[in-house]
This record gives structure tokens, C-alpha cells and sequence, in this order.
């Protein structure tokens, strides 16, 4: 019997009435949701039931009234009626249980207990405790954060069923969270969880198709599975698949169809969506130039917490697109943007510290960096990080560490510039636009 789950969010932020509306969203197979969408059956009759032993009635009863129906909302009773519901047997009854103790709704908050009801229901073959007790490890809300056990939880709630189990063991499996990456039992724990219609990982499958990460390279077959994803109104799909038109990948090129689907994403809100879009605005990718509008697209992902869309939107401040130019606002939103570990706002934060551009020079700050920089994977970052160890700027002087970060930067694809230094470049010239 499925029941509503927390999702990502966290029950106890939520408070009473979203806990409410959190947990009983939907409740197919509870022969409860009569076409008006009100509980059916009376308190009395599901409480007798109840009191005779019948554990599927608890649960029942707790749902009735936590919804309110046949009387005022009353969690305390929910959690009573949750709790002889989970007692008689019920795994529902012990799921809606463990989000209550969880989050302290219809009486003290108890973690410790949430967690050992879970655990229980897990071992007993429940996919649901199983998925929401590892969404608790990896978050660390009903205990201390452990994700290896996140990663067995989730891998147990995808043996049983659970498709949104297989996403996230799956998920885990790829980036090497919780244990060794494992890209090629990933791209077969997607496969299986996208063939039962678990979409997010049909997206996810489709960027290590995109990567040949776990497998060969197949973009065609990743093309053809975002283009799905999109014609079935994912934002996500239609972001994905935009850029496949737009740069030609695993077919042909379409950058007028490119921009549409770009734009219906962003509608959707779709921040990833409305950074590409401004792109294509900007340079005139797929239909006319528009910069005022290319910076207000990127000024809106950016304050939804884009890191590229700040990196961009610096980049016309610092070159007067679409409007003002303002190096000391570049340099405020580079800073945004680095701290959200956005490589090339870091490469080009550190050049203005470096060349005191927008505000004052400091060499020291420049160096840290383009250190950030370097770590994140950017190889003229590491090279000039290695020209002042060499020199002893912005700190202290070191040919070893020097030689150190040469080797790094070269191997991340490094080759001297036939131009002038990073520092005294432009930030932005070279790459603010999206992957």
C-alpha cells in the first residue's frame, strides 16, 4: 500500500498543517478517497474496528483525523492511532508514525525512536521506511549523518520496489558518495529504475550516455531520452535537449528549436534553462540578439542561486551588455558566484584581486583564488598559481609547490596563451558562457 513520503523535505520544518498536507497528498489502495476527496467512514466506526485488533482501521482512523474528517483535525489521536496501527502490524500506520516522532506532531519529538521504527519496517521488507530512513542518514536529521548507510538504505528500498530507492543508490553509485563509484552498476541501476517510469533517473541515465561514463558514448540515445523527458513537460528534459539541438549532438543542429524549448523551460522556472536562454539572446544563437533581455534573464537565475548566470550577468556589467558597466558590482557578483565553487568566477575574481580591478589589488586574496580555481579545474588558474610560488606573490616563494602546480595545470589540459596574462585579460573573455 503506498502512502505519501516526506519527499526532501524535512517534516519537522514543515509544522502541523503542511505535515498534514505532506503525508496524505495521496493514499491509493486506502479505499478512504471517495470523489469528494474526504475520508470516508465515521471515527466511531474505524475506532471499534480499531479497539477489535484490526491495524489497517488504526491507520485509517489516524488519517481520518489528522485531515479533520468527521471533526476537528486532532494530530495527538493521529499519533495514538499511528501507533496501535504500527503495534498491530501496520507498515503504513509505522511509516506516518516515524514522520510524527520525527517531527515532534501530536507530541515530543523522538528521533532516536523514529529511526529504530524505520529500521524495523525496513528489515521487514517496507521500500518506503527503507527509502526515508536513508534520505535521514544522508541528511542527518533523525541521527548522525552516515552515507554508507544512506547508500545500503537506499539499495535495500531498490531491491525492494522502490524506484526512487534505484535513482538514488543509483545516483550514489555514480558520484562515489558512500562508498567506491561504480558507474557501470549506476548506468544499470538507472536503466531499471527508468524502465519502471522513474523519470529523473531517465534524465540521469541520459547524462552518463552523454558522458560514456559507466558505458560507450551513445548520443543519439541520450538526445532521444531527453526529447521524451521534454514532450512528457520536464523542464529538465526540454534544458537537456535544447542544448543537444543547439550544439548539433547526436543529430542535427536546430538552434531556433533550441531557443523555443529553452523558452518554455524557463518558464517553468527552470534556472539552468534561463542561463542558456540569456546565452542565445546575447550572442543571437537561434534568432535575433536581445542583451537587455539577456541580462535580466541572467540577473533572474542568478538570484535564484545560478552561479553561472552571476558569472555571466558580471561579465555585462563588465562589458556594458544590455545596460550599465560597473567592475566594482562584476566583482561583487564574481564573489557569488565563487562562493557557489563556480569555477570560472573564481579564475576571474581572482584576476580582479590580482589587477585590483573593481576595487582594490591584493595578491594575497588573487592567489587564494585562483588556489580555488586550480581545485576546481581550471588550468590557467593552476599555471598562474604556479607563476607566483615561483615569484613569491601574494605569499611565500616556493619552486617546488611552483612546479607542483605547472604539472597540474598541464595536466589539466594547460598551454601557454599566445595573448597577454590571465590577470590583465578581461574576466569573462574566455568561457562565461554555460557547458
Amino acid at each position: 500500500m503506498a502512502r505519501a513520503r516526506p519527499g526532501g523535505a524535512h517534516p519537522s520544518l514543515v509544522g502541523t498543517v503542511g505535515l498534514a498536507a505532506l503525508l496524505l497528498a495521496a493514499c491509493p489502495g486506502c479505499d478512504l478517497q471517495p470523489a469528494n476527496g474526504s475520508p470516508s467512514g465515521s471515527r466511531a466506526q474505524h475506532r471499534r474496528d480499531c479497539e477489535a485488533g484490526r491495524a489497517e482501521a488504526c491507520f485509517h482512523l489516524g488519517l481520518l483525523v489528522e485531515r479533520g474528517g468527521d471533526g476537528a483535525p486532532d494530530l495527538v489521536l493521529a499519533r495514538q492511532m499511528y501507533q496501535r496501527g504500527c503495534d498491530l502490524g501496520s507498515s503504513d500506520a509505522c511509516y506516518n508514525l516515524a514522520v510524527y516522532l520525527d517531527a515532534g506532531a501530536g507530541g515530543p519529538a523522538d528521533p532516536a525512536r523514529a529511526r529504530l521504527v524505520l529500521e524495523e519496517q525496513c528489515r521487514l521488507g517496507d521500500p518506503d521506511c527503507c527509502h526515508l530512513l536513508a534520505e535521514r542518514y544522508a541528511e542527518g536529521l533523525i541521527t548522525q549523518q552516515d552515507l554508507y548507510l544512506a547508500r545500503d538504505h537506499y539499495a535495500r528500498a531498490c531491491e525492494l520496489g522502490s524506484s526512487d530507492g534505484c535513482t538514488n543508490y543509483a545516483h550514489m553509485l555514480a558520484a562515489g558518495t558512500g562508498g567506491h563509484p561504480d558507474p557501470q552498476l549506476a548506468r544499470e541501476v538507472y536503466e531499471a529504475a527508468c524502465a519502471a517510469g522513474a523519470e529523473k533517473a531517465c534524465h540521469l541515465l541520459g547524462v552518463l550516455w552523454e558522458q560514456g561514463r559507466g558505458g560507450p558514448r551513445d548520443l543519439t540515445r541520450a538526445r532521444a531520452l531527453f526529447a521524451e523527458e521534454c514532450r512528457l513537460g520536464y523542464a529538465w528534459g526540454c534544458t537537456r535537449h535544447a542544448r543537444f539541438l543547439m550544439l548539433g549532438l547526436g543529430g542535427p543542429s536546430d538552434p531556433s528549436g533550441a531557443r523555443t524549448l529553452l523558452e518554455r523551460a524557463c518558464g517553468d522556472e527552470d534556472l539552468d534553462a534561463c542561463t542558456q536562454l540569456a546565452v542565445a539572446l546575447r550572442d543571437g544563437l537561434g534568432g535575433s540578439r536581445a542583451a537587455p533581455r539577456a541580462r535580466r534573464l541572467f540577473r533572474r537565475a542568478c538570484d535564484g542561486g545560478a552561479a553561472l548566470a552571476c558569472t555571466n550577468l558580471a561579465s555585462c556589467w563588465i562589458e556594458g551588455l544590455g545596460g550599465e558597466r560597473d567592475e566594482a558590482r562584476a566583482r561583487d557578483l564574481l564573489a557569488s558566484a565563487c562562493a557557489l565553487d563556480e569555477p570560472r568566477a573564481c579564475a576571474a575574481l581572482g584576476a580582479f584581486w590580482h589587477a585590483g580591478r573593481g576595487g582594490a589589488m591584493d595578491l594575497s586574496r588573487a592567489r587564494a583564488l585562483y588556489e580555488k580555481a586550480c581545485t576546481l579545474g581550471r588550468p590557467d588558474s593552476c599555471a598562474l598559481l604556479a607563476m607566483m610560488w615561483n615569484e613569491g606573490a601574494g605569499g611565500a616563494r616556493d619552486a617546488g609547490t611552483a612546479q607542483r602546480y605547472w604539472r597540474r595545470a598541464h595536466e589539466l589540459g594547460y598551454a601557454a596563451p599566445q595573448e597577454e596574462p590571465a590577470h590583465q585579460r578581461r574576466p569573462g573573455a574566455s568561457g562565461a558562457e554555460p557547458e
